[in-house]
C-alpha cells in the first residue's frame, strides 16, 4: 500500500511540474484564489447587511428554542426495570 501511495504522489509531482512549466510558457499567472477575488465585493451593501442581520436572527432564536438535554446522574439508580433477556 505505502508502494502505491509513493508512486501516486510521485507522477502528482510531476504533473505539477508540468502543469507549472506549460503556465509558465504560456505566460499565465496565477490566479488569486477565489475568496481574494471576491473580497469586500458587498461592502456597504444594506441588503446584503439585511441578510446577514436576518442570519444571526434565525440562529440565535433556533439555539434559544433548543431544548437541553438531561444529564444522567451516575449516582442516581436507572429505574429502568431489569432486562428479562432469556426468561420465558
Amino acid at each position: 500500500m505505502a508502494a502505491k501511495l509513493a508512486v501516486l504522489e510521485a507522477r502528482l509531482n510531476r504533473l505539477e511540474a508540468e502543469l507549472r512549466d506549460l503556465r509558465k510558457a504560456a505566460g499565465v499567472k496565477d490566479p488569486k484564489p477565489w475568496y481574494d477575488q471576491i473580497l469586500g465585493t458587498f461592502n456597504g451593501d444594506p441588503g446584503f447587511d439585511e441578510m446577514v442581520r436576518l442570519g444571526k436572527e434565525i440562529r440565535d432564536a433556533d439555539r434559544g428554542s433548543a431544548v437541553p438535554r438531561r444529564k444522567k446522574n451516575p449516582a442516581k439508580p436507572s429505574t429502568k426495570p431489569a432486562s428479562k433477556k432469556g426468561r420465558r
